[in-house]
């Protein structure tokens, strides 16, 4: 007789970002962020700005900050964000980026990856996260920028040109039959008519009589 095993209901809490019945609602995820609580986006810190310093706040919540500076830069990670913060930070200047977190409680240092700060090469990305008080980052994705490929002019082989004034093509014929065709006269006392093909196009004819 087969028997039943009963399976016990999974506990616990859902997913950072996952939809739940009550929507918004931070008990509904790992995460102190309700769901739509911050417009993530993208943070761009130009080289046109020489920035030297950056501070990660609540509103780079699961966002993306660029850097794009010939200066060494400091990116602050701001400690008081909400608990399971997490952003992407990137860097894509020759500028090295220095990762340093503070500290809300003076007398207990806040880190990042157990150090007082971490650099980030030119080149480098990373994604950091805040949880327990301090900070993890996963670094070492090498950026590669994705570089539009040039392609040579390819010759045209019949079109040659264009007017955009009269709205024509210039047309390299090739090469075909360059010949003159002798039709039969089509009464007794009547004339040959004629067709002439050059590069096998008809430019000429005379009509038969």
């Amino acid at each position: 007789m087969a028997q039943t095993i009963p399976i016990p209901g999974r506990g616990g809490v859902s997913p950072i970002g996952t939809f739940s019945p009550n929507t918004g609602s931070k008990a509904n995820t790992n995460s102190t962020y309700a769901q739509g609580a911050y417009a993530s986006g993208i943070a761009e810190v130009a080289a046109t700005a020489t920035p030297t310093a950056y501070t990660v706040n609540d509103s780079d919540y699961q966002g993306v900050v660029i850097f794009d500076s010939s200066s060494a830069c400091t990116a602050t990670l701001n400690s008081s964000v909400g608990d399971n913060f997490t952003c992407s930070i990137l860097n894509l200047g020759t500028g090295a980026i220095t990762l340093t977190p503070t500290s809300p409680d003076p007398s207990v240092p806040t880190t990042v990856n157990g150090a007082s700060s971490l650099t980030m090469a030119s080149g480098q990305g990373c994604t950091v996260y805040f949880a327990d008080g301090n900070w993890l980052a996963f670094v070492g994705a090498q950026i590669i920028p994705v570089v539009p490929n040039t392609i040579a002019v390819v010759a045209g082989k019949y079109l040659t040109g264009y007017n955009s004034g009269t709205g024509n093509f210039s047309v390299n014929s090739p090469a075909g039959i360059s010949a003159t065709i002798t039709t039969a006269a089509l009464t007794g006392g009547g004339t040959q008519g004629s067709q002439t093909f050059v590069n096998g196009l008809l430019t000429a004819q005379t009509p038969a009589t």
